[in-house]
């Protein structure tokens, strides 16, 4: 691929981007990590009505991203109670870390060629193209890591600046942490970078200066019982039964034996997987001159199969910058026809190896655009909801308590008493197996719960697609709508005494 093409994919790609904003769909992160904000704005602590029942988070969440609801705590506060004004604290972070770049680039006297293209790669991928527009910490430990990065290298660099870039470094380590644990990454990658180079002092100063920005995490822990509490939190979520009963080491190998999974789960991270194995190869000779990209990059990886509880690809948005740089230079490297491309020591001819190049450049491109104009064909807006709650729920429902879809809280959080995730349910099913059909109808008036409403998904899960009248009406409830899409019910009057 050409300058030329490259500029136009960029245009287009940032172009959709923008437009992929208006009126953006919510994800369910969104709400399940925006509630949080929304009580720590108006509560100054966390909680979540969402999640009621599990682990006490209906009293208090103490085991969430610390850093990041604080901030959405302060977005709430600015712009007020909204989807998009919680989804603008990655969106905020993405400029943050596009700026950062530009300043890195340029200051590694890197072309604009060179620029485009790293932002063609990193833009198109469906995954930052997503993330960068929803209110989870990923893009915000990114930012904040590569922020780490920078100072750290440069510490390396210009002896004149070491010891405030290793603060920098440091703080800005601490902070990734503070916003998702994930970000312990940073730390770690930093502080065995200097020692590997036998920096001890700076190593050493490097781990002091993260413990402050780290103590964010602990702003809300007031005595040793908070820490109980967290423990407890941590180690009782249903989706991690079993995970964390197995043995330290049993854990480790696990980990490391799955990691391959993160690479290859959908055509959006194969088509990325591919690219850097094709790209790796023919310039792994070149790529040794960038050492210290090369390893900090390793130890991201490694670091996060070792300790990252689930394989879900978004964790890996972390590292993207790095292993991007990486491709960036190699594919460079390889469309240069004066450089001989090599691989096992065999000469490859440069137009096949620019060829193949082409094709795979082709297929990552097309792949993360067909899933990021999908995210871009469906809008929203809340009155969706506050019109679904006027025509199914009209009478005064300040003091009712349902059970929704986890973004029903955008922006009807306000109108409820309680509005529980009907996720909730999905979850203790994990390690509760009688929460289906009449088990589950008959959990909620454990929470005197007056209407329910269900999406597609979870109508099947709990098993209320083939409910007949009778059997609802024999668990306290009676069906104000049934589609494909969505049931929505009504306790029947008096049934709390049954």
């Amino acid at each position: 691929m050409n300058k030329k093409q490259l500029q136009y994919f960029l245009w287009i790609t940032v172009s959709l981007f923008i437009y992929s904003l208006i009126k953006r769909i919510p994800d369910v992160d969104d709400a399940w990590v925006g509630e949080l904000a929304y009580f720590q704005a108006k509560l100054g602590f966390a909680r979540s009505e969402l999640m009621r029942g599990l682990t006490m988070l209906e009293i208090r969440h103490i085991c969430h991203h610390k850093f990041l609801t604080i901030q959405g705590g302060w977005f709430v506060n600015l712009f007020g109670w909204s989807l998009y004004s919680l989804k603008s604290v990655s969106l905020f972070y993405l400029f943050i870390f596009v700026t950062s770049f530009i300043y890195y680039a340029k200051s590694k006297s890197l072309s604009n060629d060179f620029i485009i293209l790293f932002f063609s790669l990193f833009l198109a991928n469906a995954l930052v193209f997503e993330f960068s527009f929803i209110y989870r910490p990923e893009i915000p430990v990114m930012t904040l890591g590569f922020l780490s990065f920078i100072f750290l290298e440069r510490s390396l660099e210009q002896l004149n600046q070491k010891t405030i870039c290793i603060i920098l470094s440091g703080l800005f380590a601490g902070l990734s942490v503070a916003t998702h644990l994930n970000g312990l990454v940073f730390p770690v990658a930093g502080f065995i970078i200097l020692m590997t180079q036998k920096k001890y002092w700076p190593a050493f100063l490097f781990g002091i200066f993260t413990l402050p920005t780290i103590a964010i995490y602990f702003y809300d822990f007031h005595s040793l019982a908070d820490f109980k509490f967290w423990s407890y939190q941590m180690n009782n979520i249903p989706s991690l039964e079993g995970v964390s009963n197995r043995p330290l080491a049993m854990k480790i190998l696990y980990n490391l034996l799955s990691e391959h999974m993160r690479f290859f789960h959908s055509p959006i991270e194969q088509s990325l997987t591919l690219l850097m194995l094709f790209v790796f190869a023919l310039s792994s000779n070149f790529l040794k001159k960038y050492k210290l990209l090369l390893r900090y990059s390793f130890i991201l990886v490694i670091t996060i199969a070792l300790f990252s509880i689930h394989k879900t690809s978004k964790y890996s948005i972390i590292y993207f910058p790095y292993l991007m740089l990486l491709v960036a230079y190699g594919i460079h490297f390889i469309y240069d026809n004066r450089n001989k491309i090599r691989i096992f020591k065999k000469h490859v001819g440069h137009k096949l190896a620019a060829g193949i190049c082409t094709v795979l450049l082709l297929f990552y491109f097309s792949a993360n655009s067909f899933f990021n104009i999908r995210l871009c064909l469906t809008k929203f807006s809340p009155k969706q909801n506050s019109d679904l709650a006027a025509r199914y729920i009209p009478e005064k429902n300040s003091g009712l308590r349902i059970i929704a879809p986890m973004t029903f809280i955008f922006n009807e959080i306000d109108s409820f008493k309680s509005i529980q995730g009907e996720m909730y349910y999905t979850e203790m099913q994990k390690s509760d197996s009688s929460l289906y059909r009449g088990g589950f109808l008959d959990a909620t008036k454990k929470f005197n719960i007056d209407y329910i409403i269900l999406s597609e998904a979870h109508i099947k899960l709990l098993g209320i697609n083939d409910c007949s009248p009778e059997i609802l009406s024999k668990h306290g409830f009676e069906q104000l709508l049934h589609t494909d899409e969505m049931v929505i019910l009504k306790r029947k009057n008096n049934s709390y005494l049954h």
